[in-house]
């Protein structure tokens, strides 16, 4: 009696096998939000806010979205309500973006800073614009 070896058993033949047909996959376009790379400093930068707001509000309500351009942080998660914006896509050139009420709505100004601890400067801005959202 003859052993057939395991390969024998479970390999077909070449001859009997259909091959398969070979599909084209091909790669979706590229989302904006792929390009979205959210930091290590934003997030540390969203922190400070948080914490620097921690007695005027209820940090749950403090929240973020980041798009490719700037970190927004928000109140209540709603872009019609920022608190600042963190511009750190260049080192060498990172900005806080502070709100403040005009008479045509909110209006940006954004200031230069070197270290992220420089967010402290302005803790009476960043409470000032989330006291001027009605409650």
């Amino acid at each position: 009696e003859q052993v057939k070896s395991l390969l024998d058993v479970t390999t077909p033949s070449p001859i009997s096998t259909p091959i398969p047909a070979i599909e084209m996959v091909t790669e979706p376009e590229p989302d904006i939000t792929d390009k979205v790379v959210t930091t290590s400093e934003e997030i540390e930068a969203f922190y400070i806010v948080k914490s620097i707001l921690h007695g005027c509000i209820e940090p749950t309500r403090i929240g973020y979205k980041d798009v490719q351009n700037y970190f927004n942080v928000l109140l209540d998660s709603k872009v019609t309500k920022p608190i600042c914006r963190f511009y750190f896509n260049n080192p060498k050139n990172m900005r806080l973006g502070l709100f403040s009420s005009g008479n045509d709505g909110k209006q940006e100004e954004k200031v230069a800073i070197t270290q992220l601890d420089e967010i402290y400067q302005y803790t009476d801005r960043l409470k000032a614009a989330v006291n001027s959202y009605p409650r």
